[in-house]
C-alpha cells in the first residue's frame, strides 16, 4: 500500500504546519464532497466490528463499546469518506493496527521520545492508504491527532505518576499551540462525512 504524504515532513512541533505533505494553497477553505456518503462506510462498519471483535475475542459488553466508539469509527470511516481504494482492507488493517496497541502493545507502541518530531509519527501506521482524496485524508489525520493530543493533555498528571513518557510532561510538546495548528488544518479542509461522526469541538474523547 502506498502512503499518502509524508508525516515525517510535517514538523508541527512548536509552529510548524500539520498539513506540509499537501499543497493546501488550491484546497483551503474547499468544502471536500468527494468520496463516499456515510452510508458507504456504515454499510461495512458492522462486518468490520465483527472480524475484530472475532480476532480480538471481545466479549459482548467490549463488542458494544467498540461499535460506539468514536475513535474506531473515524479510523475506519476515512478511506471510504476519502475514496481510497480497497476502503474496507484499509480501514480493517487500521483498526487491528489501533486495537493491538490497546490489547497489549502499548509497551511496544508507545509515545517515545523518537516520536516528538511529528505530531504524525505515531499515527503512521494508520496513515497508509491507497488512492484518495488528500484532501479527506488532511482532515482525518488532524482530527485523529486532535484526539490524541487531547488525551495526552487529560493524562499528563497520571502520567507522570506511573512513569509513563508523555511528551507534554518534559514540554517537547504545547498542547494548546498543537490544537490551534490542527484546528486550523480540519477547518481548511472541510468534510462533511467525518464531521457527522466527530463534529468540532468534540475532539475531547478518550483514544480508547
Amino acid at each position: 500500500m502506498k502512503r499518502i504524504g509524508s508525516f515525517s515532513e510535517c514538523r508541527v512541533v512548536r509552529g510548524s504546519s500539520p498539513a506540509g505533505w499537501t499543497d493546501i494553497s488550491r484546497l483551503r477553505h474547499r468544502r471536500v464532497r468527494t468520496g463516499s456518503s456515510p452510508v458507504g462506510w456504515t454499510d461495512h462498519w458492522d462486518t468490520l466490528c465483527t472480524c475484530i471483535a472475532e480476532t480480538f475475542r471481545f466479549t459482548e459488553t467490549e463488542r458494544i463499546a467498540f461499535e460506539r466508539n468514536k475513535t474506531a469509527q473515524l479510523i475506519a470511516a476515512l478511506p471510504f469518506a476519502a475514496g481510497c481504494d480497497e476502503p474496507e482492507r484499509t480501514a480493517l488493517a487500521h483498526l487491528a493496527v489501533y486495537m493491538t496497541e490497546i490489547r497489549g502493545g502499548s509497551s511496544i507502541g508507545g509515545h517515545t521520545p523518537g516520536d516528538n518530531e511529528s505530531i504524525f509519527a505515531r499515527l503512521r501506521l494508520i496513515a497508509s492508504f491507497k488512492g484518495g482524496n488528500p484532501a479527506v485524508i488532511t482532515h482525518g489525520m488532524n482530527k485523529l491527532a486532535l484526539i490524541m493530543v487531547q488525551g495526552y493533555k487529560r493524562s499528563k498528571e497520571e502520567d507522570a505518576l506511573r512513569g509513563v513518557y508523555n511528551p507534554l510532561n518534559d514540554c517537547s510538546w504545547n498542547a494548546e499551540e498543537l490544537k490551534v495548528q490542527l484546528i486550523s488544518g480540519i477547518n481548511a479542509f472541510p468534510c462533511e462525512i467525518l464531521d457527522s461522526i466527530l463534529p468540532e469541538g468534540e475532539e475531547v474523547i478518550p483514544w480508547l
